[in-house]
């Protein structure tokens, strides 16, 4: 005995076509596009292209095209919030299901990630394509490695303006380098998986991305660098974190164990180095209110 599928409601298909036309037609490509993401997850091809990355790029672009034409429509406002877009949303899934009941895997995932989706940490994941995590990592990178470079140059120069250590000692920011580059990419990796930035099941592809435009070389030693501050993250609070920081970074760039001494007068330096940090990643995932208080803090 075969198992007969569910039948396409043609009269409210065309019922929902005269009214909806845009919106339909987005939403089986959205439709369509689950589907294809759901079977592509974690698979490559026979040359190593990741299957899963482009499907669900194309995902991402659904719901970007789902909004446009919700909007074309009048389904919702040009300038509807990401609350209110998604309410619509899955309103119009709904009706889509009753349409064409044949996607129940599809359906389910879309009522799990839109249902669940946090109206700011889901926000760059949904519509914005300048802040789409995984095609436009590498901008979060750049923006990432400049305030390094800027939080390193600050205490290289504070420390060469004391005579003492100036003349006595060859200073150099290198050697620091992997210490506060290992040190960014975890306190900005926990941030990621506090806020729920990136869907759980990109994670490892993301924070490995991540990890190889922040990391630097020697490799081993920079991941022996992460599993310390890993560890100081369970073992001390944000103060002491700081004092530690500080400690390994001036005895790093004096090449002496004498930066102990003039370490933890850059704690407070560490700790907005921490919060700009952060509100660099909060706002580009679109988490505009967070980044804001962020700022103002500094």
């Amino acid at each position: 005995m075969t198992l007969e599928r569910a039948r396409t409601d043609y009269h409210k298909e065309e019922e929902v076509r005269i009214q909806y036309p845009h919106t339909l037609h987005a939403l089986q490509n959205l439709i369509m596009a689950i589907v294809d993401y759901q079977k592509n997850q974690g698979k490559f091809s026979f040359f190593g292209k990741d299957k899963g990355l482009k499907a669900y790029q194309k995902f991402m672009e659904s719901i970007r095209d789902t909004r446009d034409a919700m909007i074309i429509d009048k389904v919702i406002d040009k300038g509807a919030s990401q609350s209110d877009f998604q309410g619509k949303l899955l309103e119009n899934i709904v009706v889509f299901s009753t349409i064409y009941p044949n996607w129940q895997d599809a359906y389910k995932y879309a009522f799990e990630y839109f249902g669940s989706a946090d109206v700011n940490t889901k926000q760059s994941m949904i519509f914005d394509s300048d802040k789409n995590a995984l095609i436009n990592i590498d901008k979060l990178a750049s923006r990432l490695l400049k305030q390094r470079e800027i939080w390193l140059k600050s205490v290289h120069s504070s420390l060469q303006r004391k005579d003492f250590i100036g003349t006595k000692y060859n200073l150099s920011i290198l050697p620091a380098l992997p210490i506060i580059s290992s040190f960014q990419f975890v306190h900005v990796s926990h941030f990621i998986n506090l806020k729920k930035y990136v869907d759980e099941n990109n994670y490892n592809e993301y924070f490995s991305k991540l990890s190889d435009l922040l990391c630097t070389k020697p490799i081993d030693e920079w991941l022996s660098l992460v599993k310390q501050h890993e560890s100081n993250m369970t073992s001390f609070d944000m103060p002491e974190q700081m004092v530690h920081l500080c400690e390994d970074v001036t005895i790093a760039i004096m090449g002496s164990s004498a930066g102990m001494i003039y370490g933890p007068a850059f704690a407070p330096m560490a700790k907005e180095f921490v919060k700009r940090n952060l509100a660099i990643v909060a706002d580009h995932f679109g988490d505009k209110s967070l980044a804001k208080k962020l700022s103002d803090i500094f």
